[in-house]
């Protein structure tokens, strides 16, 4: 005599992991479509206006959204991977530079007006708290913005936007010397 095949499926343990298990791949499934249906509608979209830059999603847009961000933030790590202007920046870096570029790149998709990516994958930003631990002086920051410069350089981005995301990225980086500095200091 059979059951009822959803009262089985309830009452047995790998009935019920096997649809856990369908759960999650449906939710994945579920969020990759998600993430492909607003990539589609961004690169239909108009670029936002440049006096946008900072409202909501428009700097994000501007960016690419995620593909574009990951674009720059990989010519960002290559350029100072391969400079001497920033040797001593790139040496303070993991030898596996991909987890820096993922925490980069999931970062400014945040901070630019997207998705929270950094904070599913890491939690909390604290990004002055995050760098305190290295010695990272106003030469070391100057070397940052220099990279980025070139980076935007190589990327389709309207000129107003490389320069409104340079200008941006100024003052955290500013904050993160400052944090550097005080803990140097505090240790000293």
């Amino acid at each position: 005599m059979m059951g009822n095949p959803a009262t089985s499926m309830v009452s047995s343990p790998q009935a019920l992991v096997d649809n856990a298990y369908w759960q999650v791949i449906m939710s994945n499934l579920q969020t990759s479509i998600s993430a492909q249906a607003r990539d589609q509608e961004m690169q239909s979209q108009e670029p936002p206006a440049p006096d946008t830059y900072g409202i909501g999603d428009a700097s994000f847009r501007a960016a690419g959204g995620e593909p574009g961000i990951q674009k720059l933030v990989e010519d960002f790590y290559e350029i100072m991977g391969g400079s001497a202007r920033s040797a001593r920046l790139f040496s303070m870096h993991p030898d596996n530079i991909e987890i820096s570029i993922d925490k980069l790149a999931r970062f400014l998709c945040g901070w630019l007006g997207g998705p929270a990516r950094y904070s599913e994958k890491y939690g909390p930003i604290r990004l002055p708290m995050a760098h305190a631990h290295l010695p990272v002086t106003g030469e070391d920051r100057d070397a940052w913005l220099w990279c980025m410069e070139q980076a935007l350089r190589r990327q389709p981005y309207p000129e107003k936007f490389q320069r409104y995301l340079l200008q941006a990225l100024s003052i955290p980086s500013e904050r993160i010397v400052e944090v550097c500095r005080h803990m140097r200091g505090a240790s000293a």
